[in-house]
């Protein structure tokens, strides 16, 4: 749970301010007060109570951090150049530079920021640091090496994105790696750094640090950064020293941590999400049902409850044309007639209640769900079959915009008379269209989801994941096949390139293949936890 339950930021509503021609607000400490008329003219309001006044409620009122705050890119696979799925998350320090810029374009859209820290969004965040995973080895990210380089790669990609939201870099604090197929062991992890993280030996050590290299050995020594699954490097940019500025960084790592022990937290799947709104882009959008539970078709009630009403106005209008002809005359015979029509009432509405309930318990059993599942429908558009069929068009897609792209390079070398080597070329362009077969044959890779299986949420999350690597993975033979391409305009393109651009085919035919074992994963990381 959060220590400080104040939000990160939050934009208010005219109407949420309790008042009427003069609201009254309040600023939480530690907070900016921003007040932005329709004009875009800026008010700043220190901590405390205030009053606004205004005509209309055009104001847009909200608070933010007031000094220096922690910055995350948290992104889920990422694709290492030895083709080892990856997750990543780098927390870095930001001061905010246009204070309009940063409330109406990042925290007006949110409403309410929880949290201790500002997130890009996934695709963001992924867009960043791929480039820089991308050119290095999984053993060297793992091992906290290559750190200048990777800063050099992630810089570019960053400062430009922090800027467009009105804040500039400060410095960096760390970044964190982690094997994607290890979150569940990771997310077990967590709870041991959280102990240490709490502990006040252990936060007193990390505050004492002055330099990057101290704060190295700190970690060091208290063993955050020697967990099986998860790596933990200072990024050596800066030396920050302040009070302030080893509280953002403690606030950061206490954060960072209770996400990664969140093991209901989903990622967001943004590129199978991508994909369906452009298949639906001209077709009106349905709001996917988050109700839990019973789910039944709508109003099916109606049908019943008209009958019911129905029978008893038809009563009542009988019996009152009987008092009306009865008048006062001595109608010994009307309680009898009473009887003859409300006991017939009495039989229908018997007979219609005793089918609602017959209904509702269909109902229920038909659409019950035990609590903490969902259908899959409810997740997917409500066609979880389209989504294997995107996922099978955008990786065919990809693949044969690479077997393109091999078929140009092959006519390019045969016209420079390497025979052999468009020989070898024209094999990969083969293998690259039997993978393409074997995408679109319906029998293969078949993932859990297509069938009727009710599963969790969180498995749910799971096969979504398992179909976002497989993305990612398919996209990167794309990226593979033009780097050979450029390659080959300096005469550098060998056999060898060849024969790695087969061996990550290869691997990607194999976990295609593999989407129907997808749900093992949870069931394998658990047996390891055991062990």
């Amino acid at each position: 749970m959060t220590e400080n339950h104040t939000p990160f930021a939050r934009c208010f509503e005219w109407q949420e301010l309790p008042g009427k021609k003069q609201k009254q607000w309040t600023v939480p400490p530690g907070k900016l007060g921003v007040v932005i008329d329709e004009k875009g003219a800026l008010q700043i309001f220190e901590a405390g109570q205030h009053t606004l006044a205004a005509a209309n409620g055009s104001l847009q009122v909200g608070y933010l951090p007031a000094g220096n705050f922690n910055a995350r890119l948290k992104a889920e696979n990422l694709l290492s150049r030895d083709h080892a799925l990856l997750d990543a998350s780098l927390l870095c320090a930001v001061e905010v530079f246009d204070l309009a810029r940063f409330f109406t374009g990042y925290i007006v859209p949110r409403g309410v920021i929880s949290g201790d820290v500002m997130d890009l969004n996934a695709q963001s965040a992924w867009d960043i640091l791929a480039p820089g995973v991308r050119r290095t080895l999984a053993a060297d990210l793992l091992a906290g090496r290559q750190g200048d380089s990777l800063l050099a790669a992630i810089r570019p990609g960053l400062e430009p994105a922090l800027n467009q939201l009105g804040v500039h870099l400060d410095y960096f604090h760390f970044i964190a790696f982690l094997r994607s197929e290890d979150r569940l062991l990771a997310a077990e992890q967590a709870l041991h750094l959280q102990e240490k993280l709490d502990a006040v030996d252990n936060r007193r050590k990390i505050a004492a640090a002055k330099s990057r290299q101290e704060l190295a050995e700190a970690l060091q020594e208290i063993g955050i950064s020697d967990e099986q699954a998860v790596s933990i490097h200072s990024l050596n940019d800066s030396d920050p020293a302040s009070d302030a500025q080893q509280a953002t960084l403690l606030s950061g790592l206490t954060t960072w941590v209770r996400d990664l022990g969140n093991q209901e937290a989903q990622g967001e799947h943004f590129r199978i999400g991508n994909l369906f709104q452009r298949k639906n882009k001209a077709k009106p959008q349905t709001t996917p049902s988050t109700r839990r539970g019973r789910r039944y078709p709508r109003l099916w009630w109606r049908r019943n409850i008209l009958w019911i009403v129905f029978v008893l106005l038809l009563a009542f209008i009988f019996t009152k044309i009987a008092n009306f002809f009865a008048g006062d005359a001595d109608w010994s015979n009307r309680w009898e007639f009473y009887f003859i029509v409300w006991g017939a009432a009495a039989g229908i509405l018997f007979d219609s209640i005793k089918k609602l309930f017959q209904k509702y318990d269909d109902l229920q059993q038909a659409h019950w769900v035990e609590p903490g599942t969902t259908f899959v429908d409810d997740l997917v558009g409500q066609d979880r079959v389209q989504a294997d069929v995107l996922v099978r068009e955008q990786t065919h897609n990809d693949l044969q915009t690479a077997q393109n792209a091999l078929n140009t390079l092959r006519s390019r070398v045969f016209s420079q008379g390497n025979e052999d080597l468009a020989l070898e070329l024209r094999a990969l362009e083969k293998e690259f269209s039997h993978a393409r077969e074997e995408i679109m044959n319906p029998r293969r890779g078949v993932p859990p989801y297509v069938t009727d299986l009710k599963i969790s949420r969180k498995m749910w999350d799971d096969l979504l994941d398992y179909d976002e690597g497989l993305l990612v993975r398919s996209g990167a033979l794309g990226e593979d096949v033009q780097a050979l391409v450029q390659e080959s305009a300096q005469g550098q393109i060998s056999s060898d390139k060849l024969n790695q651009l087969r061996a990550s085919l290869d691997a990607f035919k194999h976990h295609f293949a593999n989407r129907s074992q997808a749900l093992k994963t949870s069931d394998e990381q658990k047996q390891r936890l055991q062990s």
